[in-house]
């Protein structure tokens, strides 16, 4: 009797979890999955279609820009973000006296919410120029042929939100090399320099070797956060103008939330997961599983 109870203890224990995990997650999944194969705007019966929703959303070319928007906000706001991430990183360990102020100081746009950022960088961007920082700035120095309309223009708008996600994105990995940098042994890098080795060697050869497990976990968030993005874009643009800055995230909305379709939204949203799986897959597959594993 007492090795029964003791066998199930552990489920008694995590059932409250799994309850709250299914309902909140596989639920809504499987939700989701079903409404995928059916037409429907919320207000007359569902109609079953089967796989026409796929079929309409593979053919949709506002859906493969979608995508394409969201490999370039990986290239574009991820890697630069983890970039300066890292370089304002190594700059702040090898200033210790500044290193709590400027940690504080540039951390501060990461904890900021995208409603606050996005109407600080609508600011930024507004095109006129005595209220636009940017063009006012512009106009101040002569450079008045340089000067647009960020955000209402379909060839800056989406560059312009990406160079605002790094300005709030990059605080995070800043702390995330800091942290790693901070473990790196001191001897190590010591017994370099007396060797004869340079700062750049050193970093090459010792640094940046000790911090690939960071930067594979710093990369799997960013690859995560990719294909979640919403928030700046819809704060900022809506997605456009047109479909100018529309990612797959937006689209998902637009699709539900604007124009009823709520069906043809689902098979966006688990397009949207299988995107997201794939690449995980992938990354995992050929980058960060034998990195973190052999670091």
């Amino acid at each position: 009797m007492r090795s029964r109870r003791r066998s199930w203890a552990p489920v008694v224990f995590l059932l409250p979890a799994l309850v709250i995990y299914t309902l909140l997650h596989t639920a809504p999944f499987l939700g989701t999955l079903a409404l995928s194969v059916f037409s429907y705007d919320g207000l007359r019966p569902a109609e079953f279609v089967g796989a026409r929703n796929y079929a309409v959303m593979l053919q949709d070319d506002v859906f493969w820009h979608s995508l394409r928007n969201n490999a370039i906000w990986f290239f574009g706001e991820v890697v630069v973000a983890t970039l300066v991430g890292l370089g304002l990183a190594l700059l702040i360990n090898s200033r210790q006296r500044l290193s709590a102020l400027f940690r504080t100081t540039l951390f501060i746009p990461y904890i900021l919410s995208w409603a606050v950022a996005g109407m600080l960088w609508s600011r930024v961007y507004n095109p006129a120029p005595s209220y636009g920082l940017l063009n006012g700035f512009l106009a101040a120095i002569g450079q008045e042929q340089l000067m647009q309309n960020w955000l209402g223009d379909a060839s800056t708008v989406f560059p312009s939100i990406i160079v605002a996600a790094i300005w709030k994105g990059f605080g995070f990995a800043m702390v995330i090399f800091l942290a790693g940098l901070q473990g790196i042994p001191a001897e190590l890098t010591e017994a370099a320099r007396i060797d004869g080795a340079g700062s750049a060697r050193v970093l090459w050869s010792i640094i940046l070797p000790l911090l690939r497990p960071i930067t594979a976990i710093v990369i799997i968030i960013g690859l995560i956060g990719t294909f979640k993005v919403f928030d700046p874009v819809w704060v900022m643009s809506q997605g456009g103008p047109g479909t100018a800055s529309s990612l797959l995230a937006t689209l998902v909305f637009r699709a539900g939330m604007n124009d009823f379709q709520l069906g043809y939204s689902a098979a966006l949203s688990v397009a949207l997961l299988i995107c997201t799986a794939t690449v995980m897959l992938l990354y995992w597959r050929f980058l960060g599983r034998s990195r973190v594993i052999d670091d």
